[in-house]
């Protein structure tokens, strides 16, 4: 009698938890994914996870952004991003707003043929192109009455040439309309081959507007002005090129010191030079598995 007392207890206690396991397995088995999708009255429906064979109540959802379709029907008034919301226009008519907070802003820049575009907002990116503003033919701006006047470059194939070449040490840059201002002159006085002094202050106004430092703006001159790469500037070449703009005092130090060792590099002081470079690679953050190989590539190099 008491065994069996104690097996009945033990059913009516794992029973619920049995249940349940199986409650939670066939609810979680019961879900599926639902991408985002138009209604037909334009609003966007973001993707979201629904109970299978649910209805539309079964889950709620905030529409990224509201596009009415009717091209006749009258639109709101306009609303800022006081409340953290932006407009959406085709052309200069309101076709709805979106959430500033699910969009990418766009700072303003130059495209390569010296039009400017202005600070915007985008869609964030993904893949698919049905929900970008430009497939819908929408914008973050109303246009202009008058646009922005583009940036020319020089009817002198020379000074030309020079600016495409100082434009092309800029592409991952925003360009200000100061920084087009400083990429003229600089590149006059490159040409004319002026004195040393205008085309420094020129070419040091030009790389400060880019972010970088008086130390790497002077060795970015210096090369603009002789194209001739010695030990230093090939050194500065080198952290150009991996997106450093400014380096620190003891980055600096090392940096002189390696290319001096590489400008007198020979099979009696390779040990100092290998040392050397991997001190300065380090400093400067250069990951340890590609040290070695750069600092070989650096000693096939003649100076």
């Amino acid at each position: 009698m008491k065994k069996g007392l104690l097996i009945f207890l033990s059913f009516i206690l794992v029973f619920p938890l049995f249940f349940g396991f199986i409650a939670v397995g066939d609810a979680d088995a019961k879900t599926v994914r639902v991408e985002g999708y138009y209604r037909k009255d334009g609003t966007y429906v973001k993707p979201h996870t629904r109970n299978y064979g649910g209805s539309s109540n079964s889950y709620t959802t905030t529409p990224s952004y509201y596009i009415p379709n009717n091209s006749n029907q009258s639109y709101p008034t306009p609303i800022y991003s006081t409340e953290g919301i932006v407009n959406l226009y085709k052309g200069e008519k309101l076709a709805g707003q979106a959430y500033v907070d699910e969009l990418v802003y766009v700072d303003g820049y130059y495209r390569e043929d010296g039009t400017y575009v202005r600070p915007h907002f985008k869609t964030h990116a993904n893949k698919y192109v049905r929900d970008n503003f430009s497939y819908l033919g929408l914008s973050t701006l109303l246009p202009l009455s008058k646009k922005y006047p583009t940036y020319k470059y020089s009817k002198s194939d020379d000074v030309a040439a020079i600016q495409h070449y100082l434009y092309a040490n800029t592409l991952t840059h925003s360009l200000s309309s100061w920084a087009f201002y400083n990429l003229t002159e600089y590149a006059n006085s490159l040409n004319e081959d002026a004195d040393d002094y205008m085309t420094g202050v020129n070419g040091r106004l030009f790389y400060y507007d880019l972010g970088y430092d008086y130390n790497m703006s002077d060795a970015l001159v210096r090369f603009d002005k002789s194209g001739i790469l010695t030990a230093e500037l090939y050194l500065y070449q080198i952290i150009k090129a991996m997106g450093i703009k400014k380096l620190l005092y003891n980055q600096q130090s090392n940096l002189e010191k390696y290319a001096e060792l590489l400008t007198n590099h020979s099979t009696e002081n390779e040990t100092q030079v290998m040392e050397m470079g991997r001190e300065f690679y380090k400093s400067i953050g250069l990951k340890s598995e590609d040290i070695e190989t750069q600092i070989k590539l650096d000693m096939l190099q003649v100076f």
